[in-house]
């Protein structure tokens, strides 16, 4: 039996933009998070990004027209010289011109042609003069902002776009193409000198001259060579990872965020901003992971930038309620990704060694969160998966009882729906079902029941006809364990029900291999049963005749869809070569020779079928050739020669020395 996978992905929690700043933290003054703010917007662009756009936030135009200024002013200062162009220009929307951002870029680049490659960013200033223009000129900024992005990837250059409170919920609601491309949005805040302290950085700032500055001379030198990145602070394990699997796919996107990373780091950039960009690095490599890219090198670059998150992150002396919320996406995500990587891996102490990796990963996300929380569910379910495969690495009867732990922990989350509910019953009853191999068989097998059968409350047979033929015939072979220890009959009649109910869903049409399996475990039910009522003579033969149907649907589907079951087809094989056998040698079987002489060939044919299967299985084949013997033995007893000759005939040439050795 294999766990039931829940109806939905493993939760992944949806990443903010990778560069914000949004309201001032409890006891911050504006103007320290105004300076903090500031440091963030020229860091920005200070890693050099292309085809970025940037949203500054700020309502008073002498302060915004200062911090622009001082912004072009000490990027200039601090840039390395290998452009003619200085890394940004200031440019205004003037009142009667088109409110067009680009195109006062494109008027810009115009008059100022480019003498190398390096375009420069741009800051636009004077959108809050739009607030006292008519609506259809107000209408028109908004639909030029709609198509900037695609304009600013032609122009390979990054924008950084001043707007006053109001004009940014306004661009949140009519331009969503524009707000969906938007890198970061930096938020200044506060009234014009609130401050002593803003006094003073508003005067830094007012010695800078606030207007648009033009290109340098142009007798500057423009062959300097271009700076190329050493990785020297980020990963080696992760810079190899991700350079060596470039030939395998890797975009470029991934090279670049390294390159942004080191860069980062030679900026003594905060801890914050490095768990974001690894982060960022996991993401794009998980979402590659989720479109079918799932090799164990993709993988692993996944895992490796997220560690690297969370080490960043345990460095941070605390961590407000967005960086949390970030590290518990990441914690979800490492877990899934070791889980998935175990599941590749042969060697058991390597496997295990993942998996315990998974097991680490989830219980510290669920440190985050409480059971009102909507991932505590899932993480809990996907938790209970990992111990039980760690259950067959060892420890088995403690992991199956930590999985049956963590799935009873995801039943206790109070926003269930029903589905997910159902799901998490059924692999709650797998866990018990496994337990009771390994101690207290019954009780654990009841316990199991009583989990499929809530799974069962929910009735989703029209909704997901084969999720709810799958936990029918969980429930089955949870009533067929039980037989194996008490009240046989009734738990056996049981299984057949429910083996019943599961194949109304369960057909050759809508799930083969799953009808396939469903019906071999339908015929072992039916066969055992039959060997109960061996005194009544027509229940006998309709239950043997019901075993015979079953498994020969099974071994039909199997061989028909060339496809590996479930179960062992040649074990299914025997047991059918039995049935037959059996039904015919029954004291008061009452048919005539043609069907005995019929039933006899069909066992013998699979029986010879199972013993050359298992040539390299000395006790199976040594069994299969027990009944190979008996099966011919009863052609021999009847007394035809022609049967007797017919028998000895189906034996291949090399067989016939041991059957008369054990005739």
């Amino acid at each position: 039996m294999q766990l039931l996978a829940a109806p939905y992905s493993p939760a992944r929690m949806t990443a903010g933009n990778f560069i914000s700043a949004s309201v001032p933290a409890s006891g911050q003054t504006v103007v320290g998070w105004n300076r903090q703010v500031y440091q963030r917007l020229k860091l920005a662009f200070r890693l050099g990004l292309r085809r970025q756009i940037f949203i500054g936030v700020c309502d008073d135009p002498v302060r915004r027209d200062g911090i622009a200024a001082r912004l072009q002013a000490e990027l200039e200062l601090e840039s390395p010289q290998v452009s003619s162009y200085p890394p940004l220009i200031t440019l205004r929307l003037e009142e009667g011109s088109e409110p067009n951002p680009i195109a006062r870029v494109r008027d810009w680049l115009a008059r100022n042609p480019p003498r190398d490659l390096q375009i420069p960013g741009f800051q636009i200033v004077g959108v809050e003069r739009l607030t006292r223009q008519p609506a259809p000129v107000q209408w028109s900024f908004l639909n030029h902002l709609r198509s900037m992005p695609q304009d600013l990837q032609a122009l390979d250059s990054s924008l950084l776009l001043w707007v006053p409170q109001p004009w940014l919920y306004s661009i949140e609601q009519s331009a969503p193409e524009f707000w969906q491309f938007c890198t970061g949005i930096f938020e200044f805040r506060g009234d014009p000198l609130v401050a002593e302290e803003e006094a003073l950085w508003q005067e830094e700032t007012a010695e800078i001259d606030p207007h648009p500055v033009e290109l340098p001379s142009p007798e500057l030198e423009n062959d300097r060579p271009q700076q190329q990145t050493a990785f020297q602070y980020v990963d080696g394990e992760l810079v190899a990872e991700v350079l060596s699997s470039l030939e395998d796919g890797t975009p470029a996107k991934s090279v670049e965020l390294l390159e942004q990373i080191e860069q980062l780091h030679r900026l003594h950039a905060p801890a914050t901003l490095l768990v974001e960009h690894y982060q960022h690095l996991g993401q794009i490599t998980r979402d590659r992971i989720e479109s079918g890219d799932a090799s164990v090198a993709t993988i692993r670059i996944a895992i490796l930038a997220y560690e690297q998150a969370i080490k960043f992150w345990r460095e941070m002396p605390s961590a407000d309620a967005a960086i949390r919320e970030r590290v518990l996406s990441i914690l979800n995500d490492l877990g899934t990704l070791y889980w998935m990587l175990s599941r590749m891996e042969c060697k058991p102490e390597l496997k295990g060694a993942m998996l315990e990796h998974s097991v680490c990963a989830y219980q510290a996300a669920l440190e985050f969160i409480d059971s009102q929380s909507w991932m505590w569910s899932p993480i809990q379910n996907n938790l209970g998966g990992v111990y039980g495969d760690l259950a067959a690495c060892g420890e088995a009867a403690d992991n199956w009882q930590r999985a049956i732990d963590a799935f009873t922990a995801a039943l206790s989350a109070a926003n269930l729906d029903r589905p997910q509910y159902a799901a998490i019953q059924n692999n709650l009853g797998t866990a018990y079902w496994n337990l009771a191999q390994h101690c207290q068989p019954a009780p654990h097998l009841q316990q199991a029941i009583a989990a499929y059968t809530e799974a069962l409350s929910w009735d989703n047979r029209d909704s997901d006809p084969l999720g709810y033929a799958a936990i029918q015939n969980n429930l089955g072979t949870a009533y067929w364990n039980l037989s194996q220890h008490e009240e046989p009959d009734l738990y056996l009649r049981l299984a057949i029900e429910a083996y019943g109910q599961a194949l109304r869903y369960r057909t050759p049409q809508t799930c083969p291999m799953g009808c396939a399996a469903t019906q071999n475990n339908l015929g072992t039910a039916f066969w055992q049963l039959a060997d109960r009522t061996q005194e009544d003579a027509n229940t006998y033969s309709t239950l043997l005749e019901g075993a015979i149907a079953a498994y020969e649907t099974a071994i039909e589907l199997t061989i028909s869809h060339h496809a590996n079951s479930t179960f062992d087809r040649f074990a299914t094989h025997n047991n059918l070569g039995l049935a037959h056998y059996q039904l015919v040698t029954h004291p008061h079987y009452s048919g005539n020779a043609i069907d005995r002489r019929s039933h006899l060939e069909a066992s013998l044919r699979h029986h010879l079928q199972a013993l050359a299967a298992w040539k390299s299985d000395p006790q199976r084949y040594q069994m299969a050739l027990e009944f190979v013997v008996q099966t011919t033995r009863a052609f021999y007893n009847d007394g035809d020669i022609q049967g007797q000759n017919l028998a000895f005939s189906q034996l291949p040439p090399g067989l016939l020395p041991e059957v008369m050795q054990l005739f």
